[in-house]
């Protein structure tokens, strides 16, 4: 009894086209089975598969893309509000401001970012009208002394 296995494959050129055989030796060697294919045949499976992969990947690559810019945009634009807050400050602009309150409720960067500038803002105002009590005092104290002084 013999017991040979063989598979083996060949590539070769024929007629203008690249081919491909393959043979398999039975374990009795009873049989002989040879395959041949073209090359374009054997490897359509192959070349269209990898056309589908890399269309899928530059789909996949074009919505990573436009979802990282949606991510980003979400992420700063809050940030760009406060930063435009900010800038008012440096005009001496103090007014409250409901959006930046709300931004000042969350939990993250941007919150602590307006909660610093809320406290600013409310520190600012509260300067302010401690001056402009201080500053009718004075006027009232002024006036009077005035007054004193015209009697006198």
């Amino acid at each position: 009894m013999w017991k040979i296995h063989l598979i083996n494959f060949v590539k070769y050129f024929y007629k203008g086209a690249n081919k491909y055989a393959a043979y398999y030796v039975t374990k009795n060697a009873e049989a002989i089975v040879v395959a041949t294919a073209d090359e374009d045949d054997a490897l359509s499976v192959v070349n269209s598969t990898k056309l589908k992969s890399i269309i899928a990947c530059v789909i996949i690559l074009v919505l990573s893309v436009v979802i990282a810019l949606l991510v980003t945009s979400s992420a700063l634009n809050p940030l760009g509000y406060v930063a435009d807050r900010l800038m008012d400050f440096a005009d001496m602009k103090f007014k409250k401001d409901h959006k930046l309150s709300q931004l000042a409720n969350k939990s993250d960067e941007v919150g602590a970012i307006a909660t610093g500038a809320v406290k600013v803002i409310d520190a600012i105002n509260e300067v302010v009208e401690r001056l402009n009590a201080d500053n009718n005092e004075l006027n009232a104290a002024t006036k009077a002394l005035v007054e004193n002084l015209d009697n006198t």
